[in-house]
């Protein structure tokens, strides 16, 4: 159960780290004085995801089970979070009430 553990938490670190570096890196939509404060924020969070993935890699290598479950609970429990609140929102896009196709438009829909 740990080596899959470690590969799961391994897969989603190097998610997490492409999302941070996508922030990093995307061009800005308009100028703004706090993106220097932003872009060194992030670069640190990435180094410390960088040490959990040593961390992560030391302990499959020594073979240290704790540690892996521990980093596997802290990687994964986000990603079930994000899993949960994609869904419970698709859920609520398809029972979103429309109105049907076939109904002759009302008087706010003619362009005149």
């Amino acid at each position: 159960m740990a080596p899959t553990l470690a590969i799961v938490s391994g897969v989603l670190l190097g998610l997490y780290a492409l999302g941070i570096g996508y922030a990093l890196c995307a061009p800005a939509r308009q100028p703004d004085p706090q993106r220097g404060v932003a872009q060194g924020c992030l670069g640190l969070v990435l180094v410390a995801l960088a040490g959990v993935g040593l961390l992560l890699g030391l302990a499959v290598r020594f073979h240290l089970t704790v540690v892996i479950y521990v980093i596997a609970a802290g990687c994964i429990y986000p990603a079930v979070l994000l899993a949960g609140n994609l869904a419970w929102r698709l859920v609520l896009r398809l029972t979103a009430k429309r109105p049907p196709d076939n109904e002759p438009p009302g008087p706010a829909d003619h362009n005149t």
